[in-house]
C-alpha cells in the first residue's frame, strides 16, 4: 500500500509540473518573438524607413537617369533598365533590413536579455529559428511595399522626362518588384547570422554594411578579372540582379544571382547557429 501511494504521488507531481511548465513549442517561440518585435519602436521606424525611402529613392534615381537618358549612346541606351532604376532604393533600405536582423539577436546579448529568452525557450536552435522567421516575414512585407512604391514613383518620373518606362504587367517586371522584397529578406537573414556570430550590435552592423555596400561598391571598380568577379559573384551584387529586367554582360541571371546570396546567407546562419549552440549567453 505504501509503495502504491508513493508511485501515485510521484505521477501526480510529474503531471502537475508538466501542466504548469509546458514545453515551449516553435509556435510559442514565434508568438513571443512577434510580441517582442512589434512592441519595439525600432521596428516601426525601420519598417517605415524601408517603405518611404525605397519609394522616394525610386523617384530620385529615376529622375537622375531619366534626365540623362537623351545623352546616352547606343550601347548604353540598350542597357537602360527602367525597372532596375526605379528599384535602386534597395541599396539604402538594405541597411535598415540588415540592421533589424542584427538587432533581434545581438541586442539581447548586449543587454543580457538572452538569458531570459533561453529560460523560456531552452532549445537554442528553436529560439534562433523563431527570431529569424518573424523578423524576415516583417522585412519581406516591408520590402515588397518598398518595391512597389519605388516602381510606381520611378515610372511616373521616367514618363515625365520622356525616358523609357514600363508597366507592371510587362515581362519580368512583377518578378523584379517582388524580388526587391526577397532580396531585402535575405539581407535581413544575413544580419541575423552576423548578429548571432558577433553578439555585438555595432560590430555586426559595421560588418553587414561592409559586406552589402562598401565592398561591392569599391571592388567592382577594380580593373580586369577582379572587378568582373566581384560584380558577378559577390553575394549582395549577385543577389541584387533579381531587381533587374534587362540582362547585363558579366552578370548572373536574376534567380542564379539570388541563389548565390541565399547560399551565402545559409552558411552564415549555420555558423551563427553553431555559435549560439556552443557558447554561454
Amino acid at each position: 500500500m505504501t509503495s502504491t501511494t508513493s508511485i501515485t504521488s510521484t505521477t501526480s507531481t510529474t503531471v502537475t509540473a508538466g501542466s504548469t511548465e509546458p514545453r515551449a513549442t516553435l509556435g510559442h517561440a514565434l508568438h513571443a518573438e512577434w510580441t517582442k518585435l512589434r512592441t519595439l519602436r525600432t521596428t516601426a521606424y525601420l519598417v517605415l524607413f524601408m517603405v518611404v525611402v525605397g519609394s522616394a529613392y525610386g523617384g530620385v534615381f529615376s529622375w537622375i537617369d531619366g534626365t540623362g537618358y537623351p545623352s546616352l549612346l547606343g550601347s548604353d541606351r540598350s542597357a537602360f533598365d527602367p525597372t532596375a532604376t526605379a528599384l535602386r532604393g534597395y541599396a539604402i533600405t538594405q541597411l535598415a533590413a540588415g540592421f533589424l536582423g542584427v538587432h533581434v539577436i545581438a541586442s539581447e546579448y548586449s543587454t543580457g536579455m538572452i538569458r531570459t529568452s533561453l529560460t523560456v525557450v531552452p532549445r537554442r536552435g528553436r529560439l534562433l529559428a523563431a527570431k529569424a522567421l518573424v523578423v524576415t516575414a516583417v522585412v519581406l512585407v516591408a520590402g515588397v511595399l518598398s518595391g512597389f512604391g519605388g516602381f510606381f514613383a520611378g515610372q511616373q518620373v521616367l514618363a515625365a522626362n520622356h525616358a523609357p518606362h514600363v508597366a507592371l504587367g510587362d515581362p519580368q517586371v512583377l518578378r523584379a518588384v517582388l524580388g526587391t522584397g526577397l532580396y531585402l529578406a535575405l539581407v535581413c537573414l544575413l544580419g541575423v547570422g552576423i548578429g548571432a556570430l558577433t553578439r555585438a550590435p555595432v560590430g555586426a552592423f559595421a560588418l553587414l554594411a561592409a559586406l552589402t555596400l562598401i565592398v561591392p561598391a569599391t571592388a567592382a571598380n577594380l580593373p580586369g578579372t577582379a572587378g568582373r568577379l566581384v560584380k558577378e559573384f559577390w553575394p549582395s551584387a549577385a543577389g541584387s540582379r533579381v531587381t533587374a529586367v534587362v540582362p547585363l554582360e558579366d552578370t548572373l541571371g536574376p534567380w542564379a544571382g539570388l541563389g548565390v546570396l541565399a547560399a551565402f546567407v545559409a552558411l552564415l546562419l549555420l555558423a551563427g547557429f553553431e555559435a549560439v549552440r556552443r557558447r554561454d549567453p
